[in-house]
């Protein structure tokens, strides 16, 4: 009879135990956008333990086609019928137009799991496998714009933040860059997928020629905006996938969280959140102040295709966008907790505006310009007057 060892046992949990308090530890940052921290974190799990599967999946989205490929099958060679494995190892393939392979794992997590909704979102984007060529039977139900500048660490939280959703459709993410940085190219390189765009525009710098460029490739049945410094929550496309408002072509707008941080660093350090609900938040009010941020909005393409963001304004171009849909169709409120808003409250803060109205004189001079593009009834005039007047300037109201 084995005698077993007593002190075998317990360092094998101890050693056990690290290693999940480690793997959750890197699921955290994972999830919580913080992809380098994450990646380094996965790395430390499989130093413990190189046969740990969890680590070597998730590690693989942060990783180009090659590598992850190669810690891909590595998983599925340790656990033959790891579903996450087989369906990311699809993907990979899938990218590389290498089908054959794509069609022999796919047909294997769909032998394990017939109703994965990953796996059978992937089995329709093949045409005649049989000539090995890709061919997207769809467009992508969602566009996703992001415009982006020399903020290569904040554009991966945002990146990451949408390529982590699980979604039943499909959609694209379009990033422009009004500069060239090797950073940027990096974290496009790592996140983005053979249906995204990315595109390093020339010109002047700012996110209106940026966004505008972006509403042309668009291709998506709807249309979202997020800033590079900005995220989403869990679950958003999935939701909108359900919202029978949306589907209907109804724009909507949605809940978000505002996540207080400083920039002092090259890490972002956060410093509180809390949550906003934006449920009756709008309202035609917000052609007198900005009401809700743009990243809680999804709108139909066609409602805002023929729109343009104006590339004459230093502020607020957001918002003055946002009022050119608004006087065709005003949004619905969907209940969910779509975006994270960041905000920097100190001297790290690069944003060119100020969401506090009629700060300064510039600040009076945007709001304004907002003012005489979009014309109101004589009630908003007099709310327009009361604003201004708020800040020193007074002005009769039919001015407004």
């Amino acid at each position: 009879m084995k005698s077993i060892d007593t002190a075998d046992l317990f360092a094998s949990a101890v050693r056990d135990l690290e290693i999940n308090n480690s793997l959750a530890q890197a699921l955290s940052l994972h999830t919580s956008g913080h992809t380098r921290d994450a990646m380094e974190a996965y790395k430390q799990v499989l130093i413990a333990d190189e046969n740990n599967i969890v680590a070597l999946n998730n590690l693989s989205l942060m990783l180009d086609d090659e590598t992850a490929i190669k810690l891909l099958l590595r998983a599925q060679e340790i656990k033959p019928d790891y579903i996450d494995a087989l369906v990311n190892l699809s993907s990979r393939y899938y990218s590389m137009k290498n089908i054959s392979e794509m069609q022999r794992h796919l047909e294997h997590a769909l032998a394990l799991d017939p109703n994965n909704k990953s796996a059978i979102q992937l089995a329709k984007l093949i045409d005649h496998p049989s000539k090995a060529r890709v061919e997207p039977l769809d467009l992508p139900k969602y566009s996703i714009i992001v415009p982006t500048h020399r903020r290569a660490n904040l554009l991966d939280r945002a990146l990451s933040s949408i390529k982590l959703q699980i979604c039943n459709s499909n959609h694209e993410v379009i990033v422009v860059s009004d500069c060239v940085e090797a950073e940027t190219d990096e974290v496009c390189r790592r996140w983005l997928g053979s249906s995204d765009t990315y595109v390093r525009r020339s010109g002047v710098p700012g996110p209106s020629d940026s966004r505008n460029l972006a509403l042309k490739l668009a291709r998506g049945k709807f249309v979202l905006f997020l800033d590079d410094d900005d995220a989403w929550h869990q679950g958003l496309l999935a939701s909108l996938d359900e919202c029978q408002i949306l589907n209907s072509g109804h724009p909507v707008y949605f809940n978000c969280s505002v996540v207080k941080e400083s920039r002092k660093s090259s890490k972002p350090h956060r410093i509180g959140e809390k949550f906003l609900d934006t449920s009756g938040l709008l309202d035609l009010n917000v052609f007198v102040k900005n009401q809700v941020h743009m990243s809680c909005f999804a709108f139909p393409t066609e409602l805002v295709r023929n729109l343009e963001f104006d590339t004459h304004m230093r502020a607020y171009e957001d918002w003055d966008f946002l009022l050119s849909v608004f006087e065709q169709q005003m949004p619905q409120h969907h209940p969910f907790l779509g975006s994270a808003v960041h905000e920097v409250d100190d001297e790290s803060s690069d944003r060119r505006g100020n969401s506090q109205p009629a700060q300064d004189f510039n600040a009076v001079i945007d709001y304004l310009y907002v003012y005489r593009r979009h014309p109101v009834s004589t009630e908003l005039q007099l709310s327009r007057a009361r604003l201004l007047a708020s800040a020193g300037l007074q002005l009769s109201s039919d001015l407004l």
